[in-house]
């Protein structure tokens, strides 16, 4: 019987230790939150994994973490409107984090050893961070006094990419100096490219490279390389001189509309939704621009992730004069034209071929019509 209970007496011991070890310890002293609950979520959650009590700012709670990854700490609020106090921290099972927010805009993680070391290489990077802040807060200044959008863009990205670089070189500065930190390897995914990614990595000590922290860099890796990937696919389908790939839908009467039934003549394929605020927004300069040159253009509207109904009522509703048929969602056409935002613009040449693909209501579609048929 004493062997029986010593057995499962050890057994228990045990699975404890391992409840332990897959979970993260959690304190915030946050002068930043005014409520009294948190929700912890995963970066690609949809929804909240926990939600955790706590009073004037003071959070003690344990998160289940069966797996290295990033979290963020949020307030319930910024589920729905996205303004709301929130930190995003790396979860290492067995550790322990502590959250310092003193309310002046930035917070402090530091904690058990692997947390000391990510406070040390946060510390590392405040000084271009502090620059990084400043520069946006100053765009966003500029806004709100009034200057033109254009103006402010021209201010952010005369700056920012020298400030990227001294951002990147301190991180890599970091990891050089320190490449038996595990936090070395959770900083590697703030570089803004897989190159300098790639960089960091080869800088680290084996130990750490192979080690339990590889998912903080080497999933955001894998998830940028399928990025660009799929980016380099967008723009080879988009490019200026491919053959624009043939379609037939149905018009608005019914019957079915081959693009290529419209070739000898320019067109531009429209690819919008009644549900897309641009789109909208852009109908008055289309229409404008389709009197202007409707004899030597033709407007091809591709409705898109609308119900039937919704479609047919918005083109009554907007009175869009122009060409219209309906892209049921079974269907591939985007998918042929790699179109990942609305308004997507495809202006096909009498030959077939596309001229331009442009993305967004942007002003240079008119102006280059305008340089096609003037």
């Amino acid at each position: 019987m004493k062997k029986i209970m010593l057995c499962l007496l050890m057994a228990s011991i045990v699975m404890s230790s391992c409840a332990a070890g897959d979970k993260l310890h959690v304190k915030v002293d946050s002068k930043s939150v005014s409520g009294d609950t948190l929700v912890v979520m995963g970066l690609q959650d949809e929804a909240p994994r926990q939600r955790v009590a706590g009073s004037k700012g003071q959070f003690d709670f344990m998160v289940d973490v069966p797996a290295v990854e990033r979290i963020v700490l949020l307030e319930p609020a910024g589920l729905y409107s996205g303004r709301s106090v929130y930190y995003v921290i790396p979860a290492v099972p067995g550790e322990e984090v502590v959250v310092t927010d003193t309310g002046d805009g930035r917070y402090d993680i530091t904690g058990s050893r692997f947390y000391q070391q990510y406070h040390e290489a946060d510390l590392a990077e405040e000084a271009v961070k502090k620059e990084i802040n400043d520069l946006v807060a100053r765009c966003h200044k500029l806004m709100a006094n009034g200057s033109p959008q254009d103006s402010v863009m021209q201010v952010y990205q005369t700056a920012m990419p020298s400030l990227q670089q001294k951002r990147a070189q301190a991180i890599l500065g970091f990891i050089k100096a320190h490449p038996d930190y595990e936090a070395s390897a959770a900083i590697i995914a703030e570089l803004p490219t897989v190159e300098l990614m790639r960089q960091g990595v080869d800088l680290l000590s084996d130990e750490v490279r192979s080690g339990r922290v590889k998912p903080l860099y080497a999933t955001v890796i894998s998830q940028m390389e399928e990025r660009q990937k799929a980016e380099q696919e967008v723009q080879q389908k988009q490019a200026t001189g491919v053959v624009a790939p043939d379609f037939t839908l149905n018009d608005i009467n019914g019957k079915p509309l081959a693009l290529s039934s419209l070739k000898g003549k320019y067109v531009i394929i429209d690819f919008w939704g009644s549900w897309c605020g641009w789109c909208i927004k852009g109908f008055p300069k289309m229409k404008e621009y389709y009197a202007k040159y409707k004899d030597k253009l033709e407007i091809l509207g591709v409705d898109c992730n609308d119900p039937e109904p919704k479609w047919r009522d918005a083109v009554k509703r907007h009175e869009l004069p122009w060409l219209h048929v309906y892209n049921p969602r079974q269907s591939d056409v985007l998918a042929k034209y790699g179109v990942q935002g609305f308004p997507t613009k495809v202006i096909v040449g009498p030959d077939g071929k596309i001229v331009k693909t442009i993305v967004g209501e942007d002003p240079a579609f008119y102006t280059l019509l305008d340089q096609l048929f003037q």
